[in-house]
């Protein structure tokens, strides 16, 4: 995909409203990982440079990148928020940006709910969360961010990357963990192109 074929929407809270306090910004440059692997999801990730500055608002606010351990141990069975437009529980993409809670969880925990997909899937650069409930992120939502609020300001930990789909379906099973890339494993990579 080439920059000019995108266009990003910042602080887009309505999928059909289109005079509302978004900004739409063209793009300069994509820049996907080195190691991203397109059939194991790993290194998932790329940065999005914009060809103009976005503007601070009510709607557009900038999220801290992780500076805390890099362990995952430090955000087990912490719950972290994670907006988008996705899929909801009815196959029905959201209008309106919501955002679901969700559980990070060990990947022993991951790996043994469901061995076949999460042994593929998961590595030292991932992890998963969920509450396997029915909340969950679905179609839609990936490369969104999952954050966590310290000190009163959000942080980045994770992106969201690859979920379990329903049986004979093209659509999430929101009843399985989601794995998110561990963007606190990249911040070296990160901070080398910004």
């Amino acid at each position: 995909m080439q920059p000019a074929q995108l266009l990003i929407y910042l602080g887009k809270y309505n999928l059909l409203q289109w005079h509302g306090p978004e900004q739409d910004v063209k793009v300069s440059e994509i820049i996907i990982h080195h190691d991203y692997d397109n059939e194991k999801f790993f290194s998932d990730l790329a940065i999005v440079k914009l060809k103009t500055e976005a503007r601070y608002s009510e709607y557009v606010r900038p999220v801290c990148l992780w500076g805390f351990s890099k362990e995952l141990r430090g955000i087990v069975n912490k719950i972290g928020k994670v907006p988008g437009f996705g899929y909801n529980e009815y196959g029905i993409v959201d209008d309106k940006l919501s955002y679901v809670n969700m559980p990070v969880v060990t990947h022993e925990t991951c790996i043994w709910s469901n061995r076949d997909f999460f042994s593929r899937i998961t590595s030292n650069v991932t992890y998963c969360a969920g509450f396997k409930n029915g909340s969950s992120v679905c179609n839609g939502d990936s490369g969104g961010g999952m954050v966590f609020k310290e000190s009163n300001k959000w942080y980045l930990r994770g992106i969201v990357s690859v979920s379990i789909a329903l049986q004979n379906h093209f659509l999430c099973d929101p009843d399985h963990y989601a794995v998110f890339t561990d963007v606190a494993q990249f911040i070296d990579w990160i901070r080398s192109h910004m």
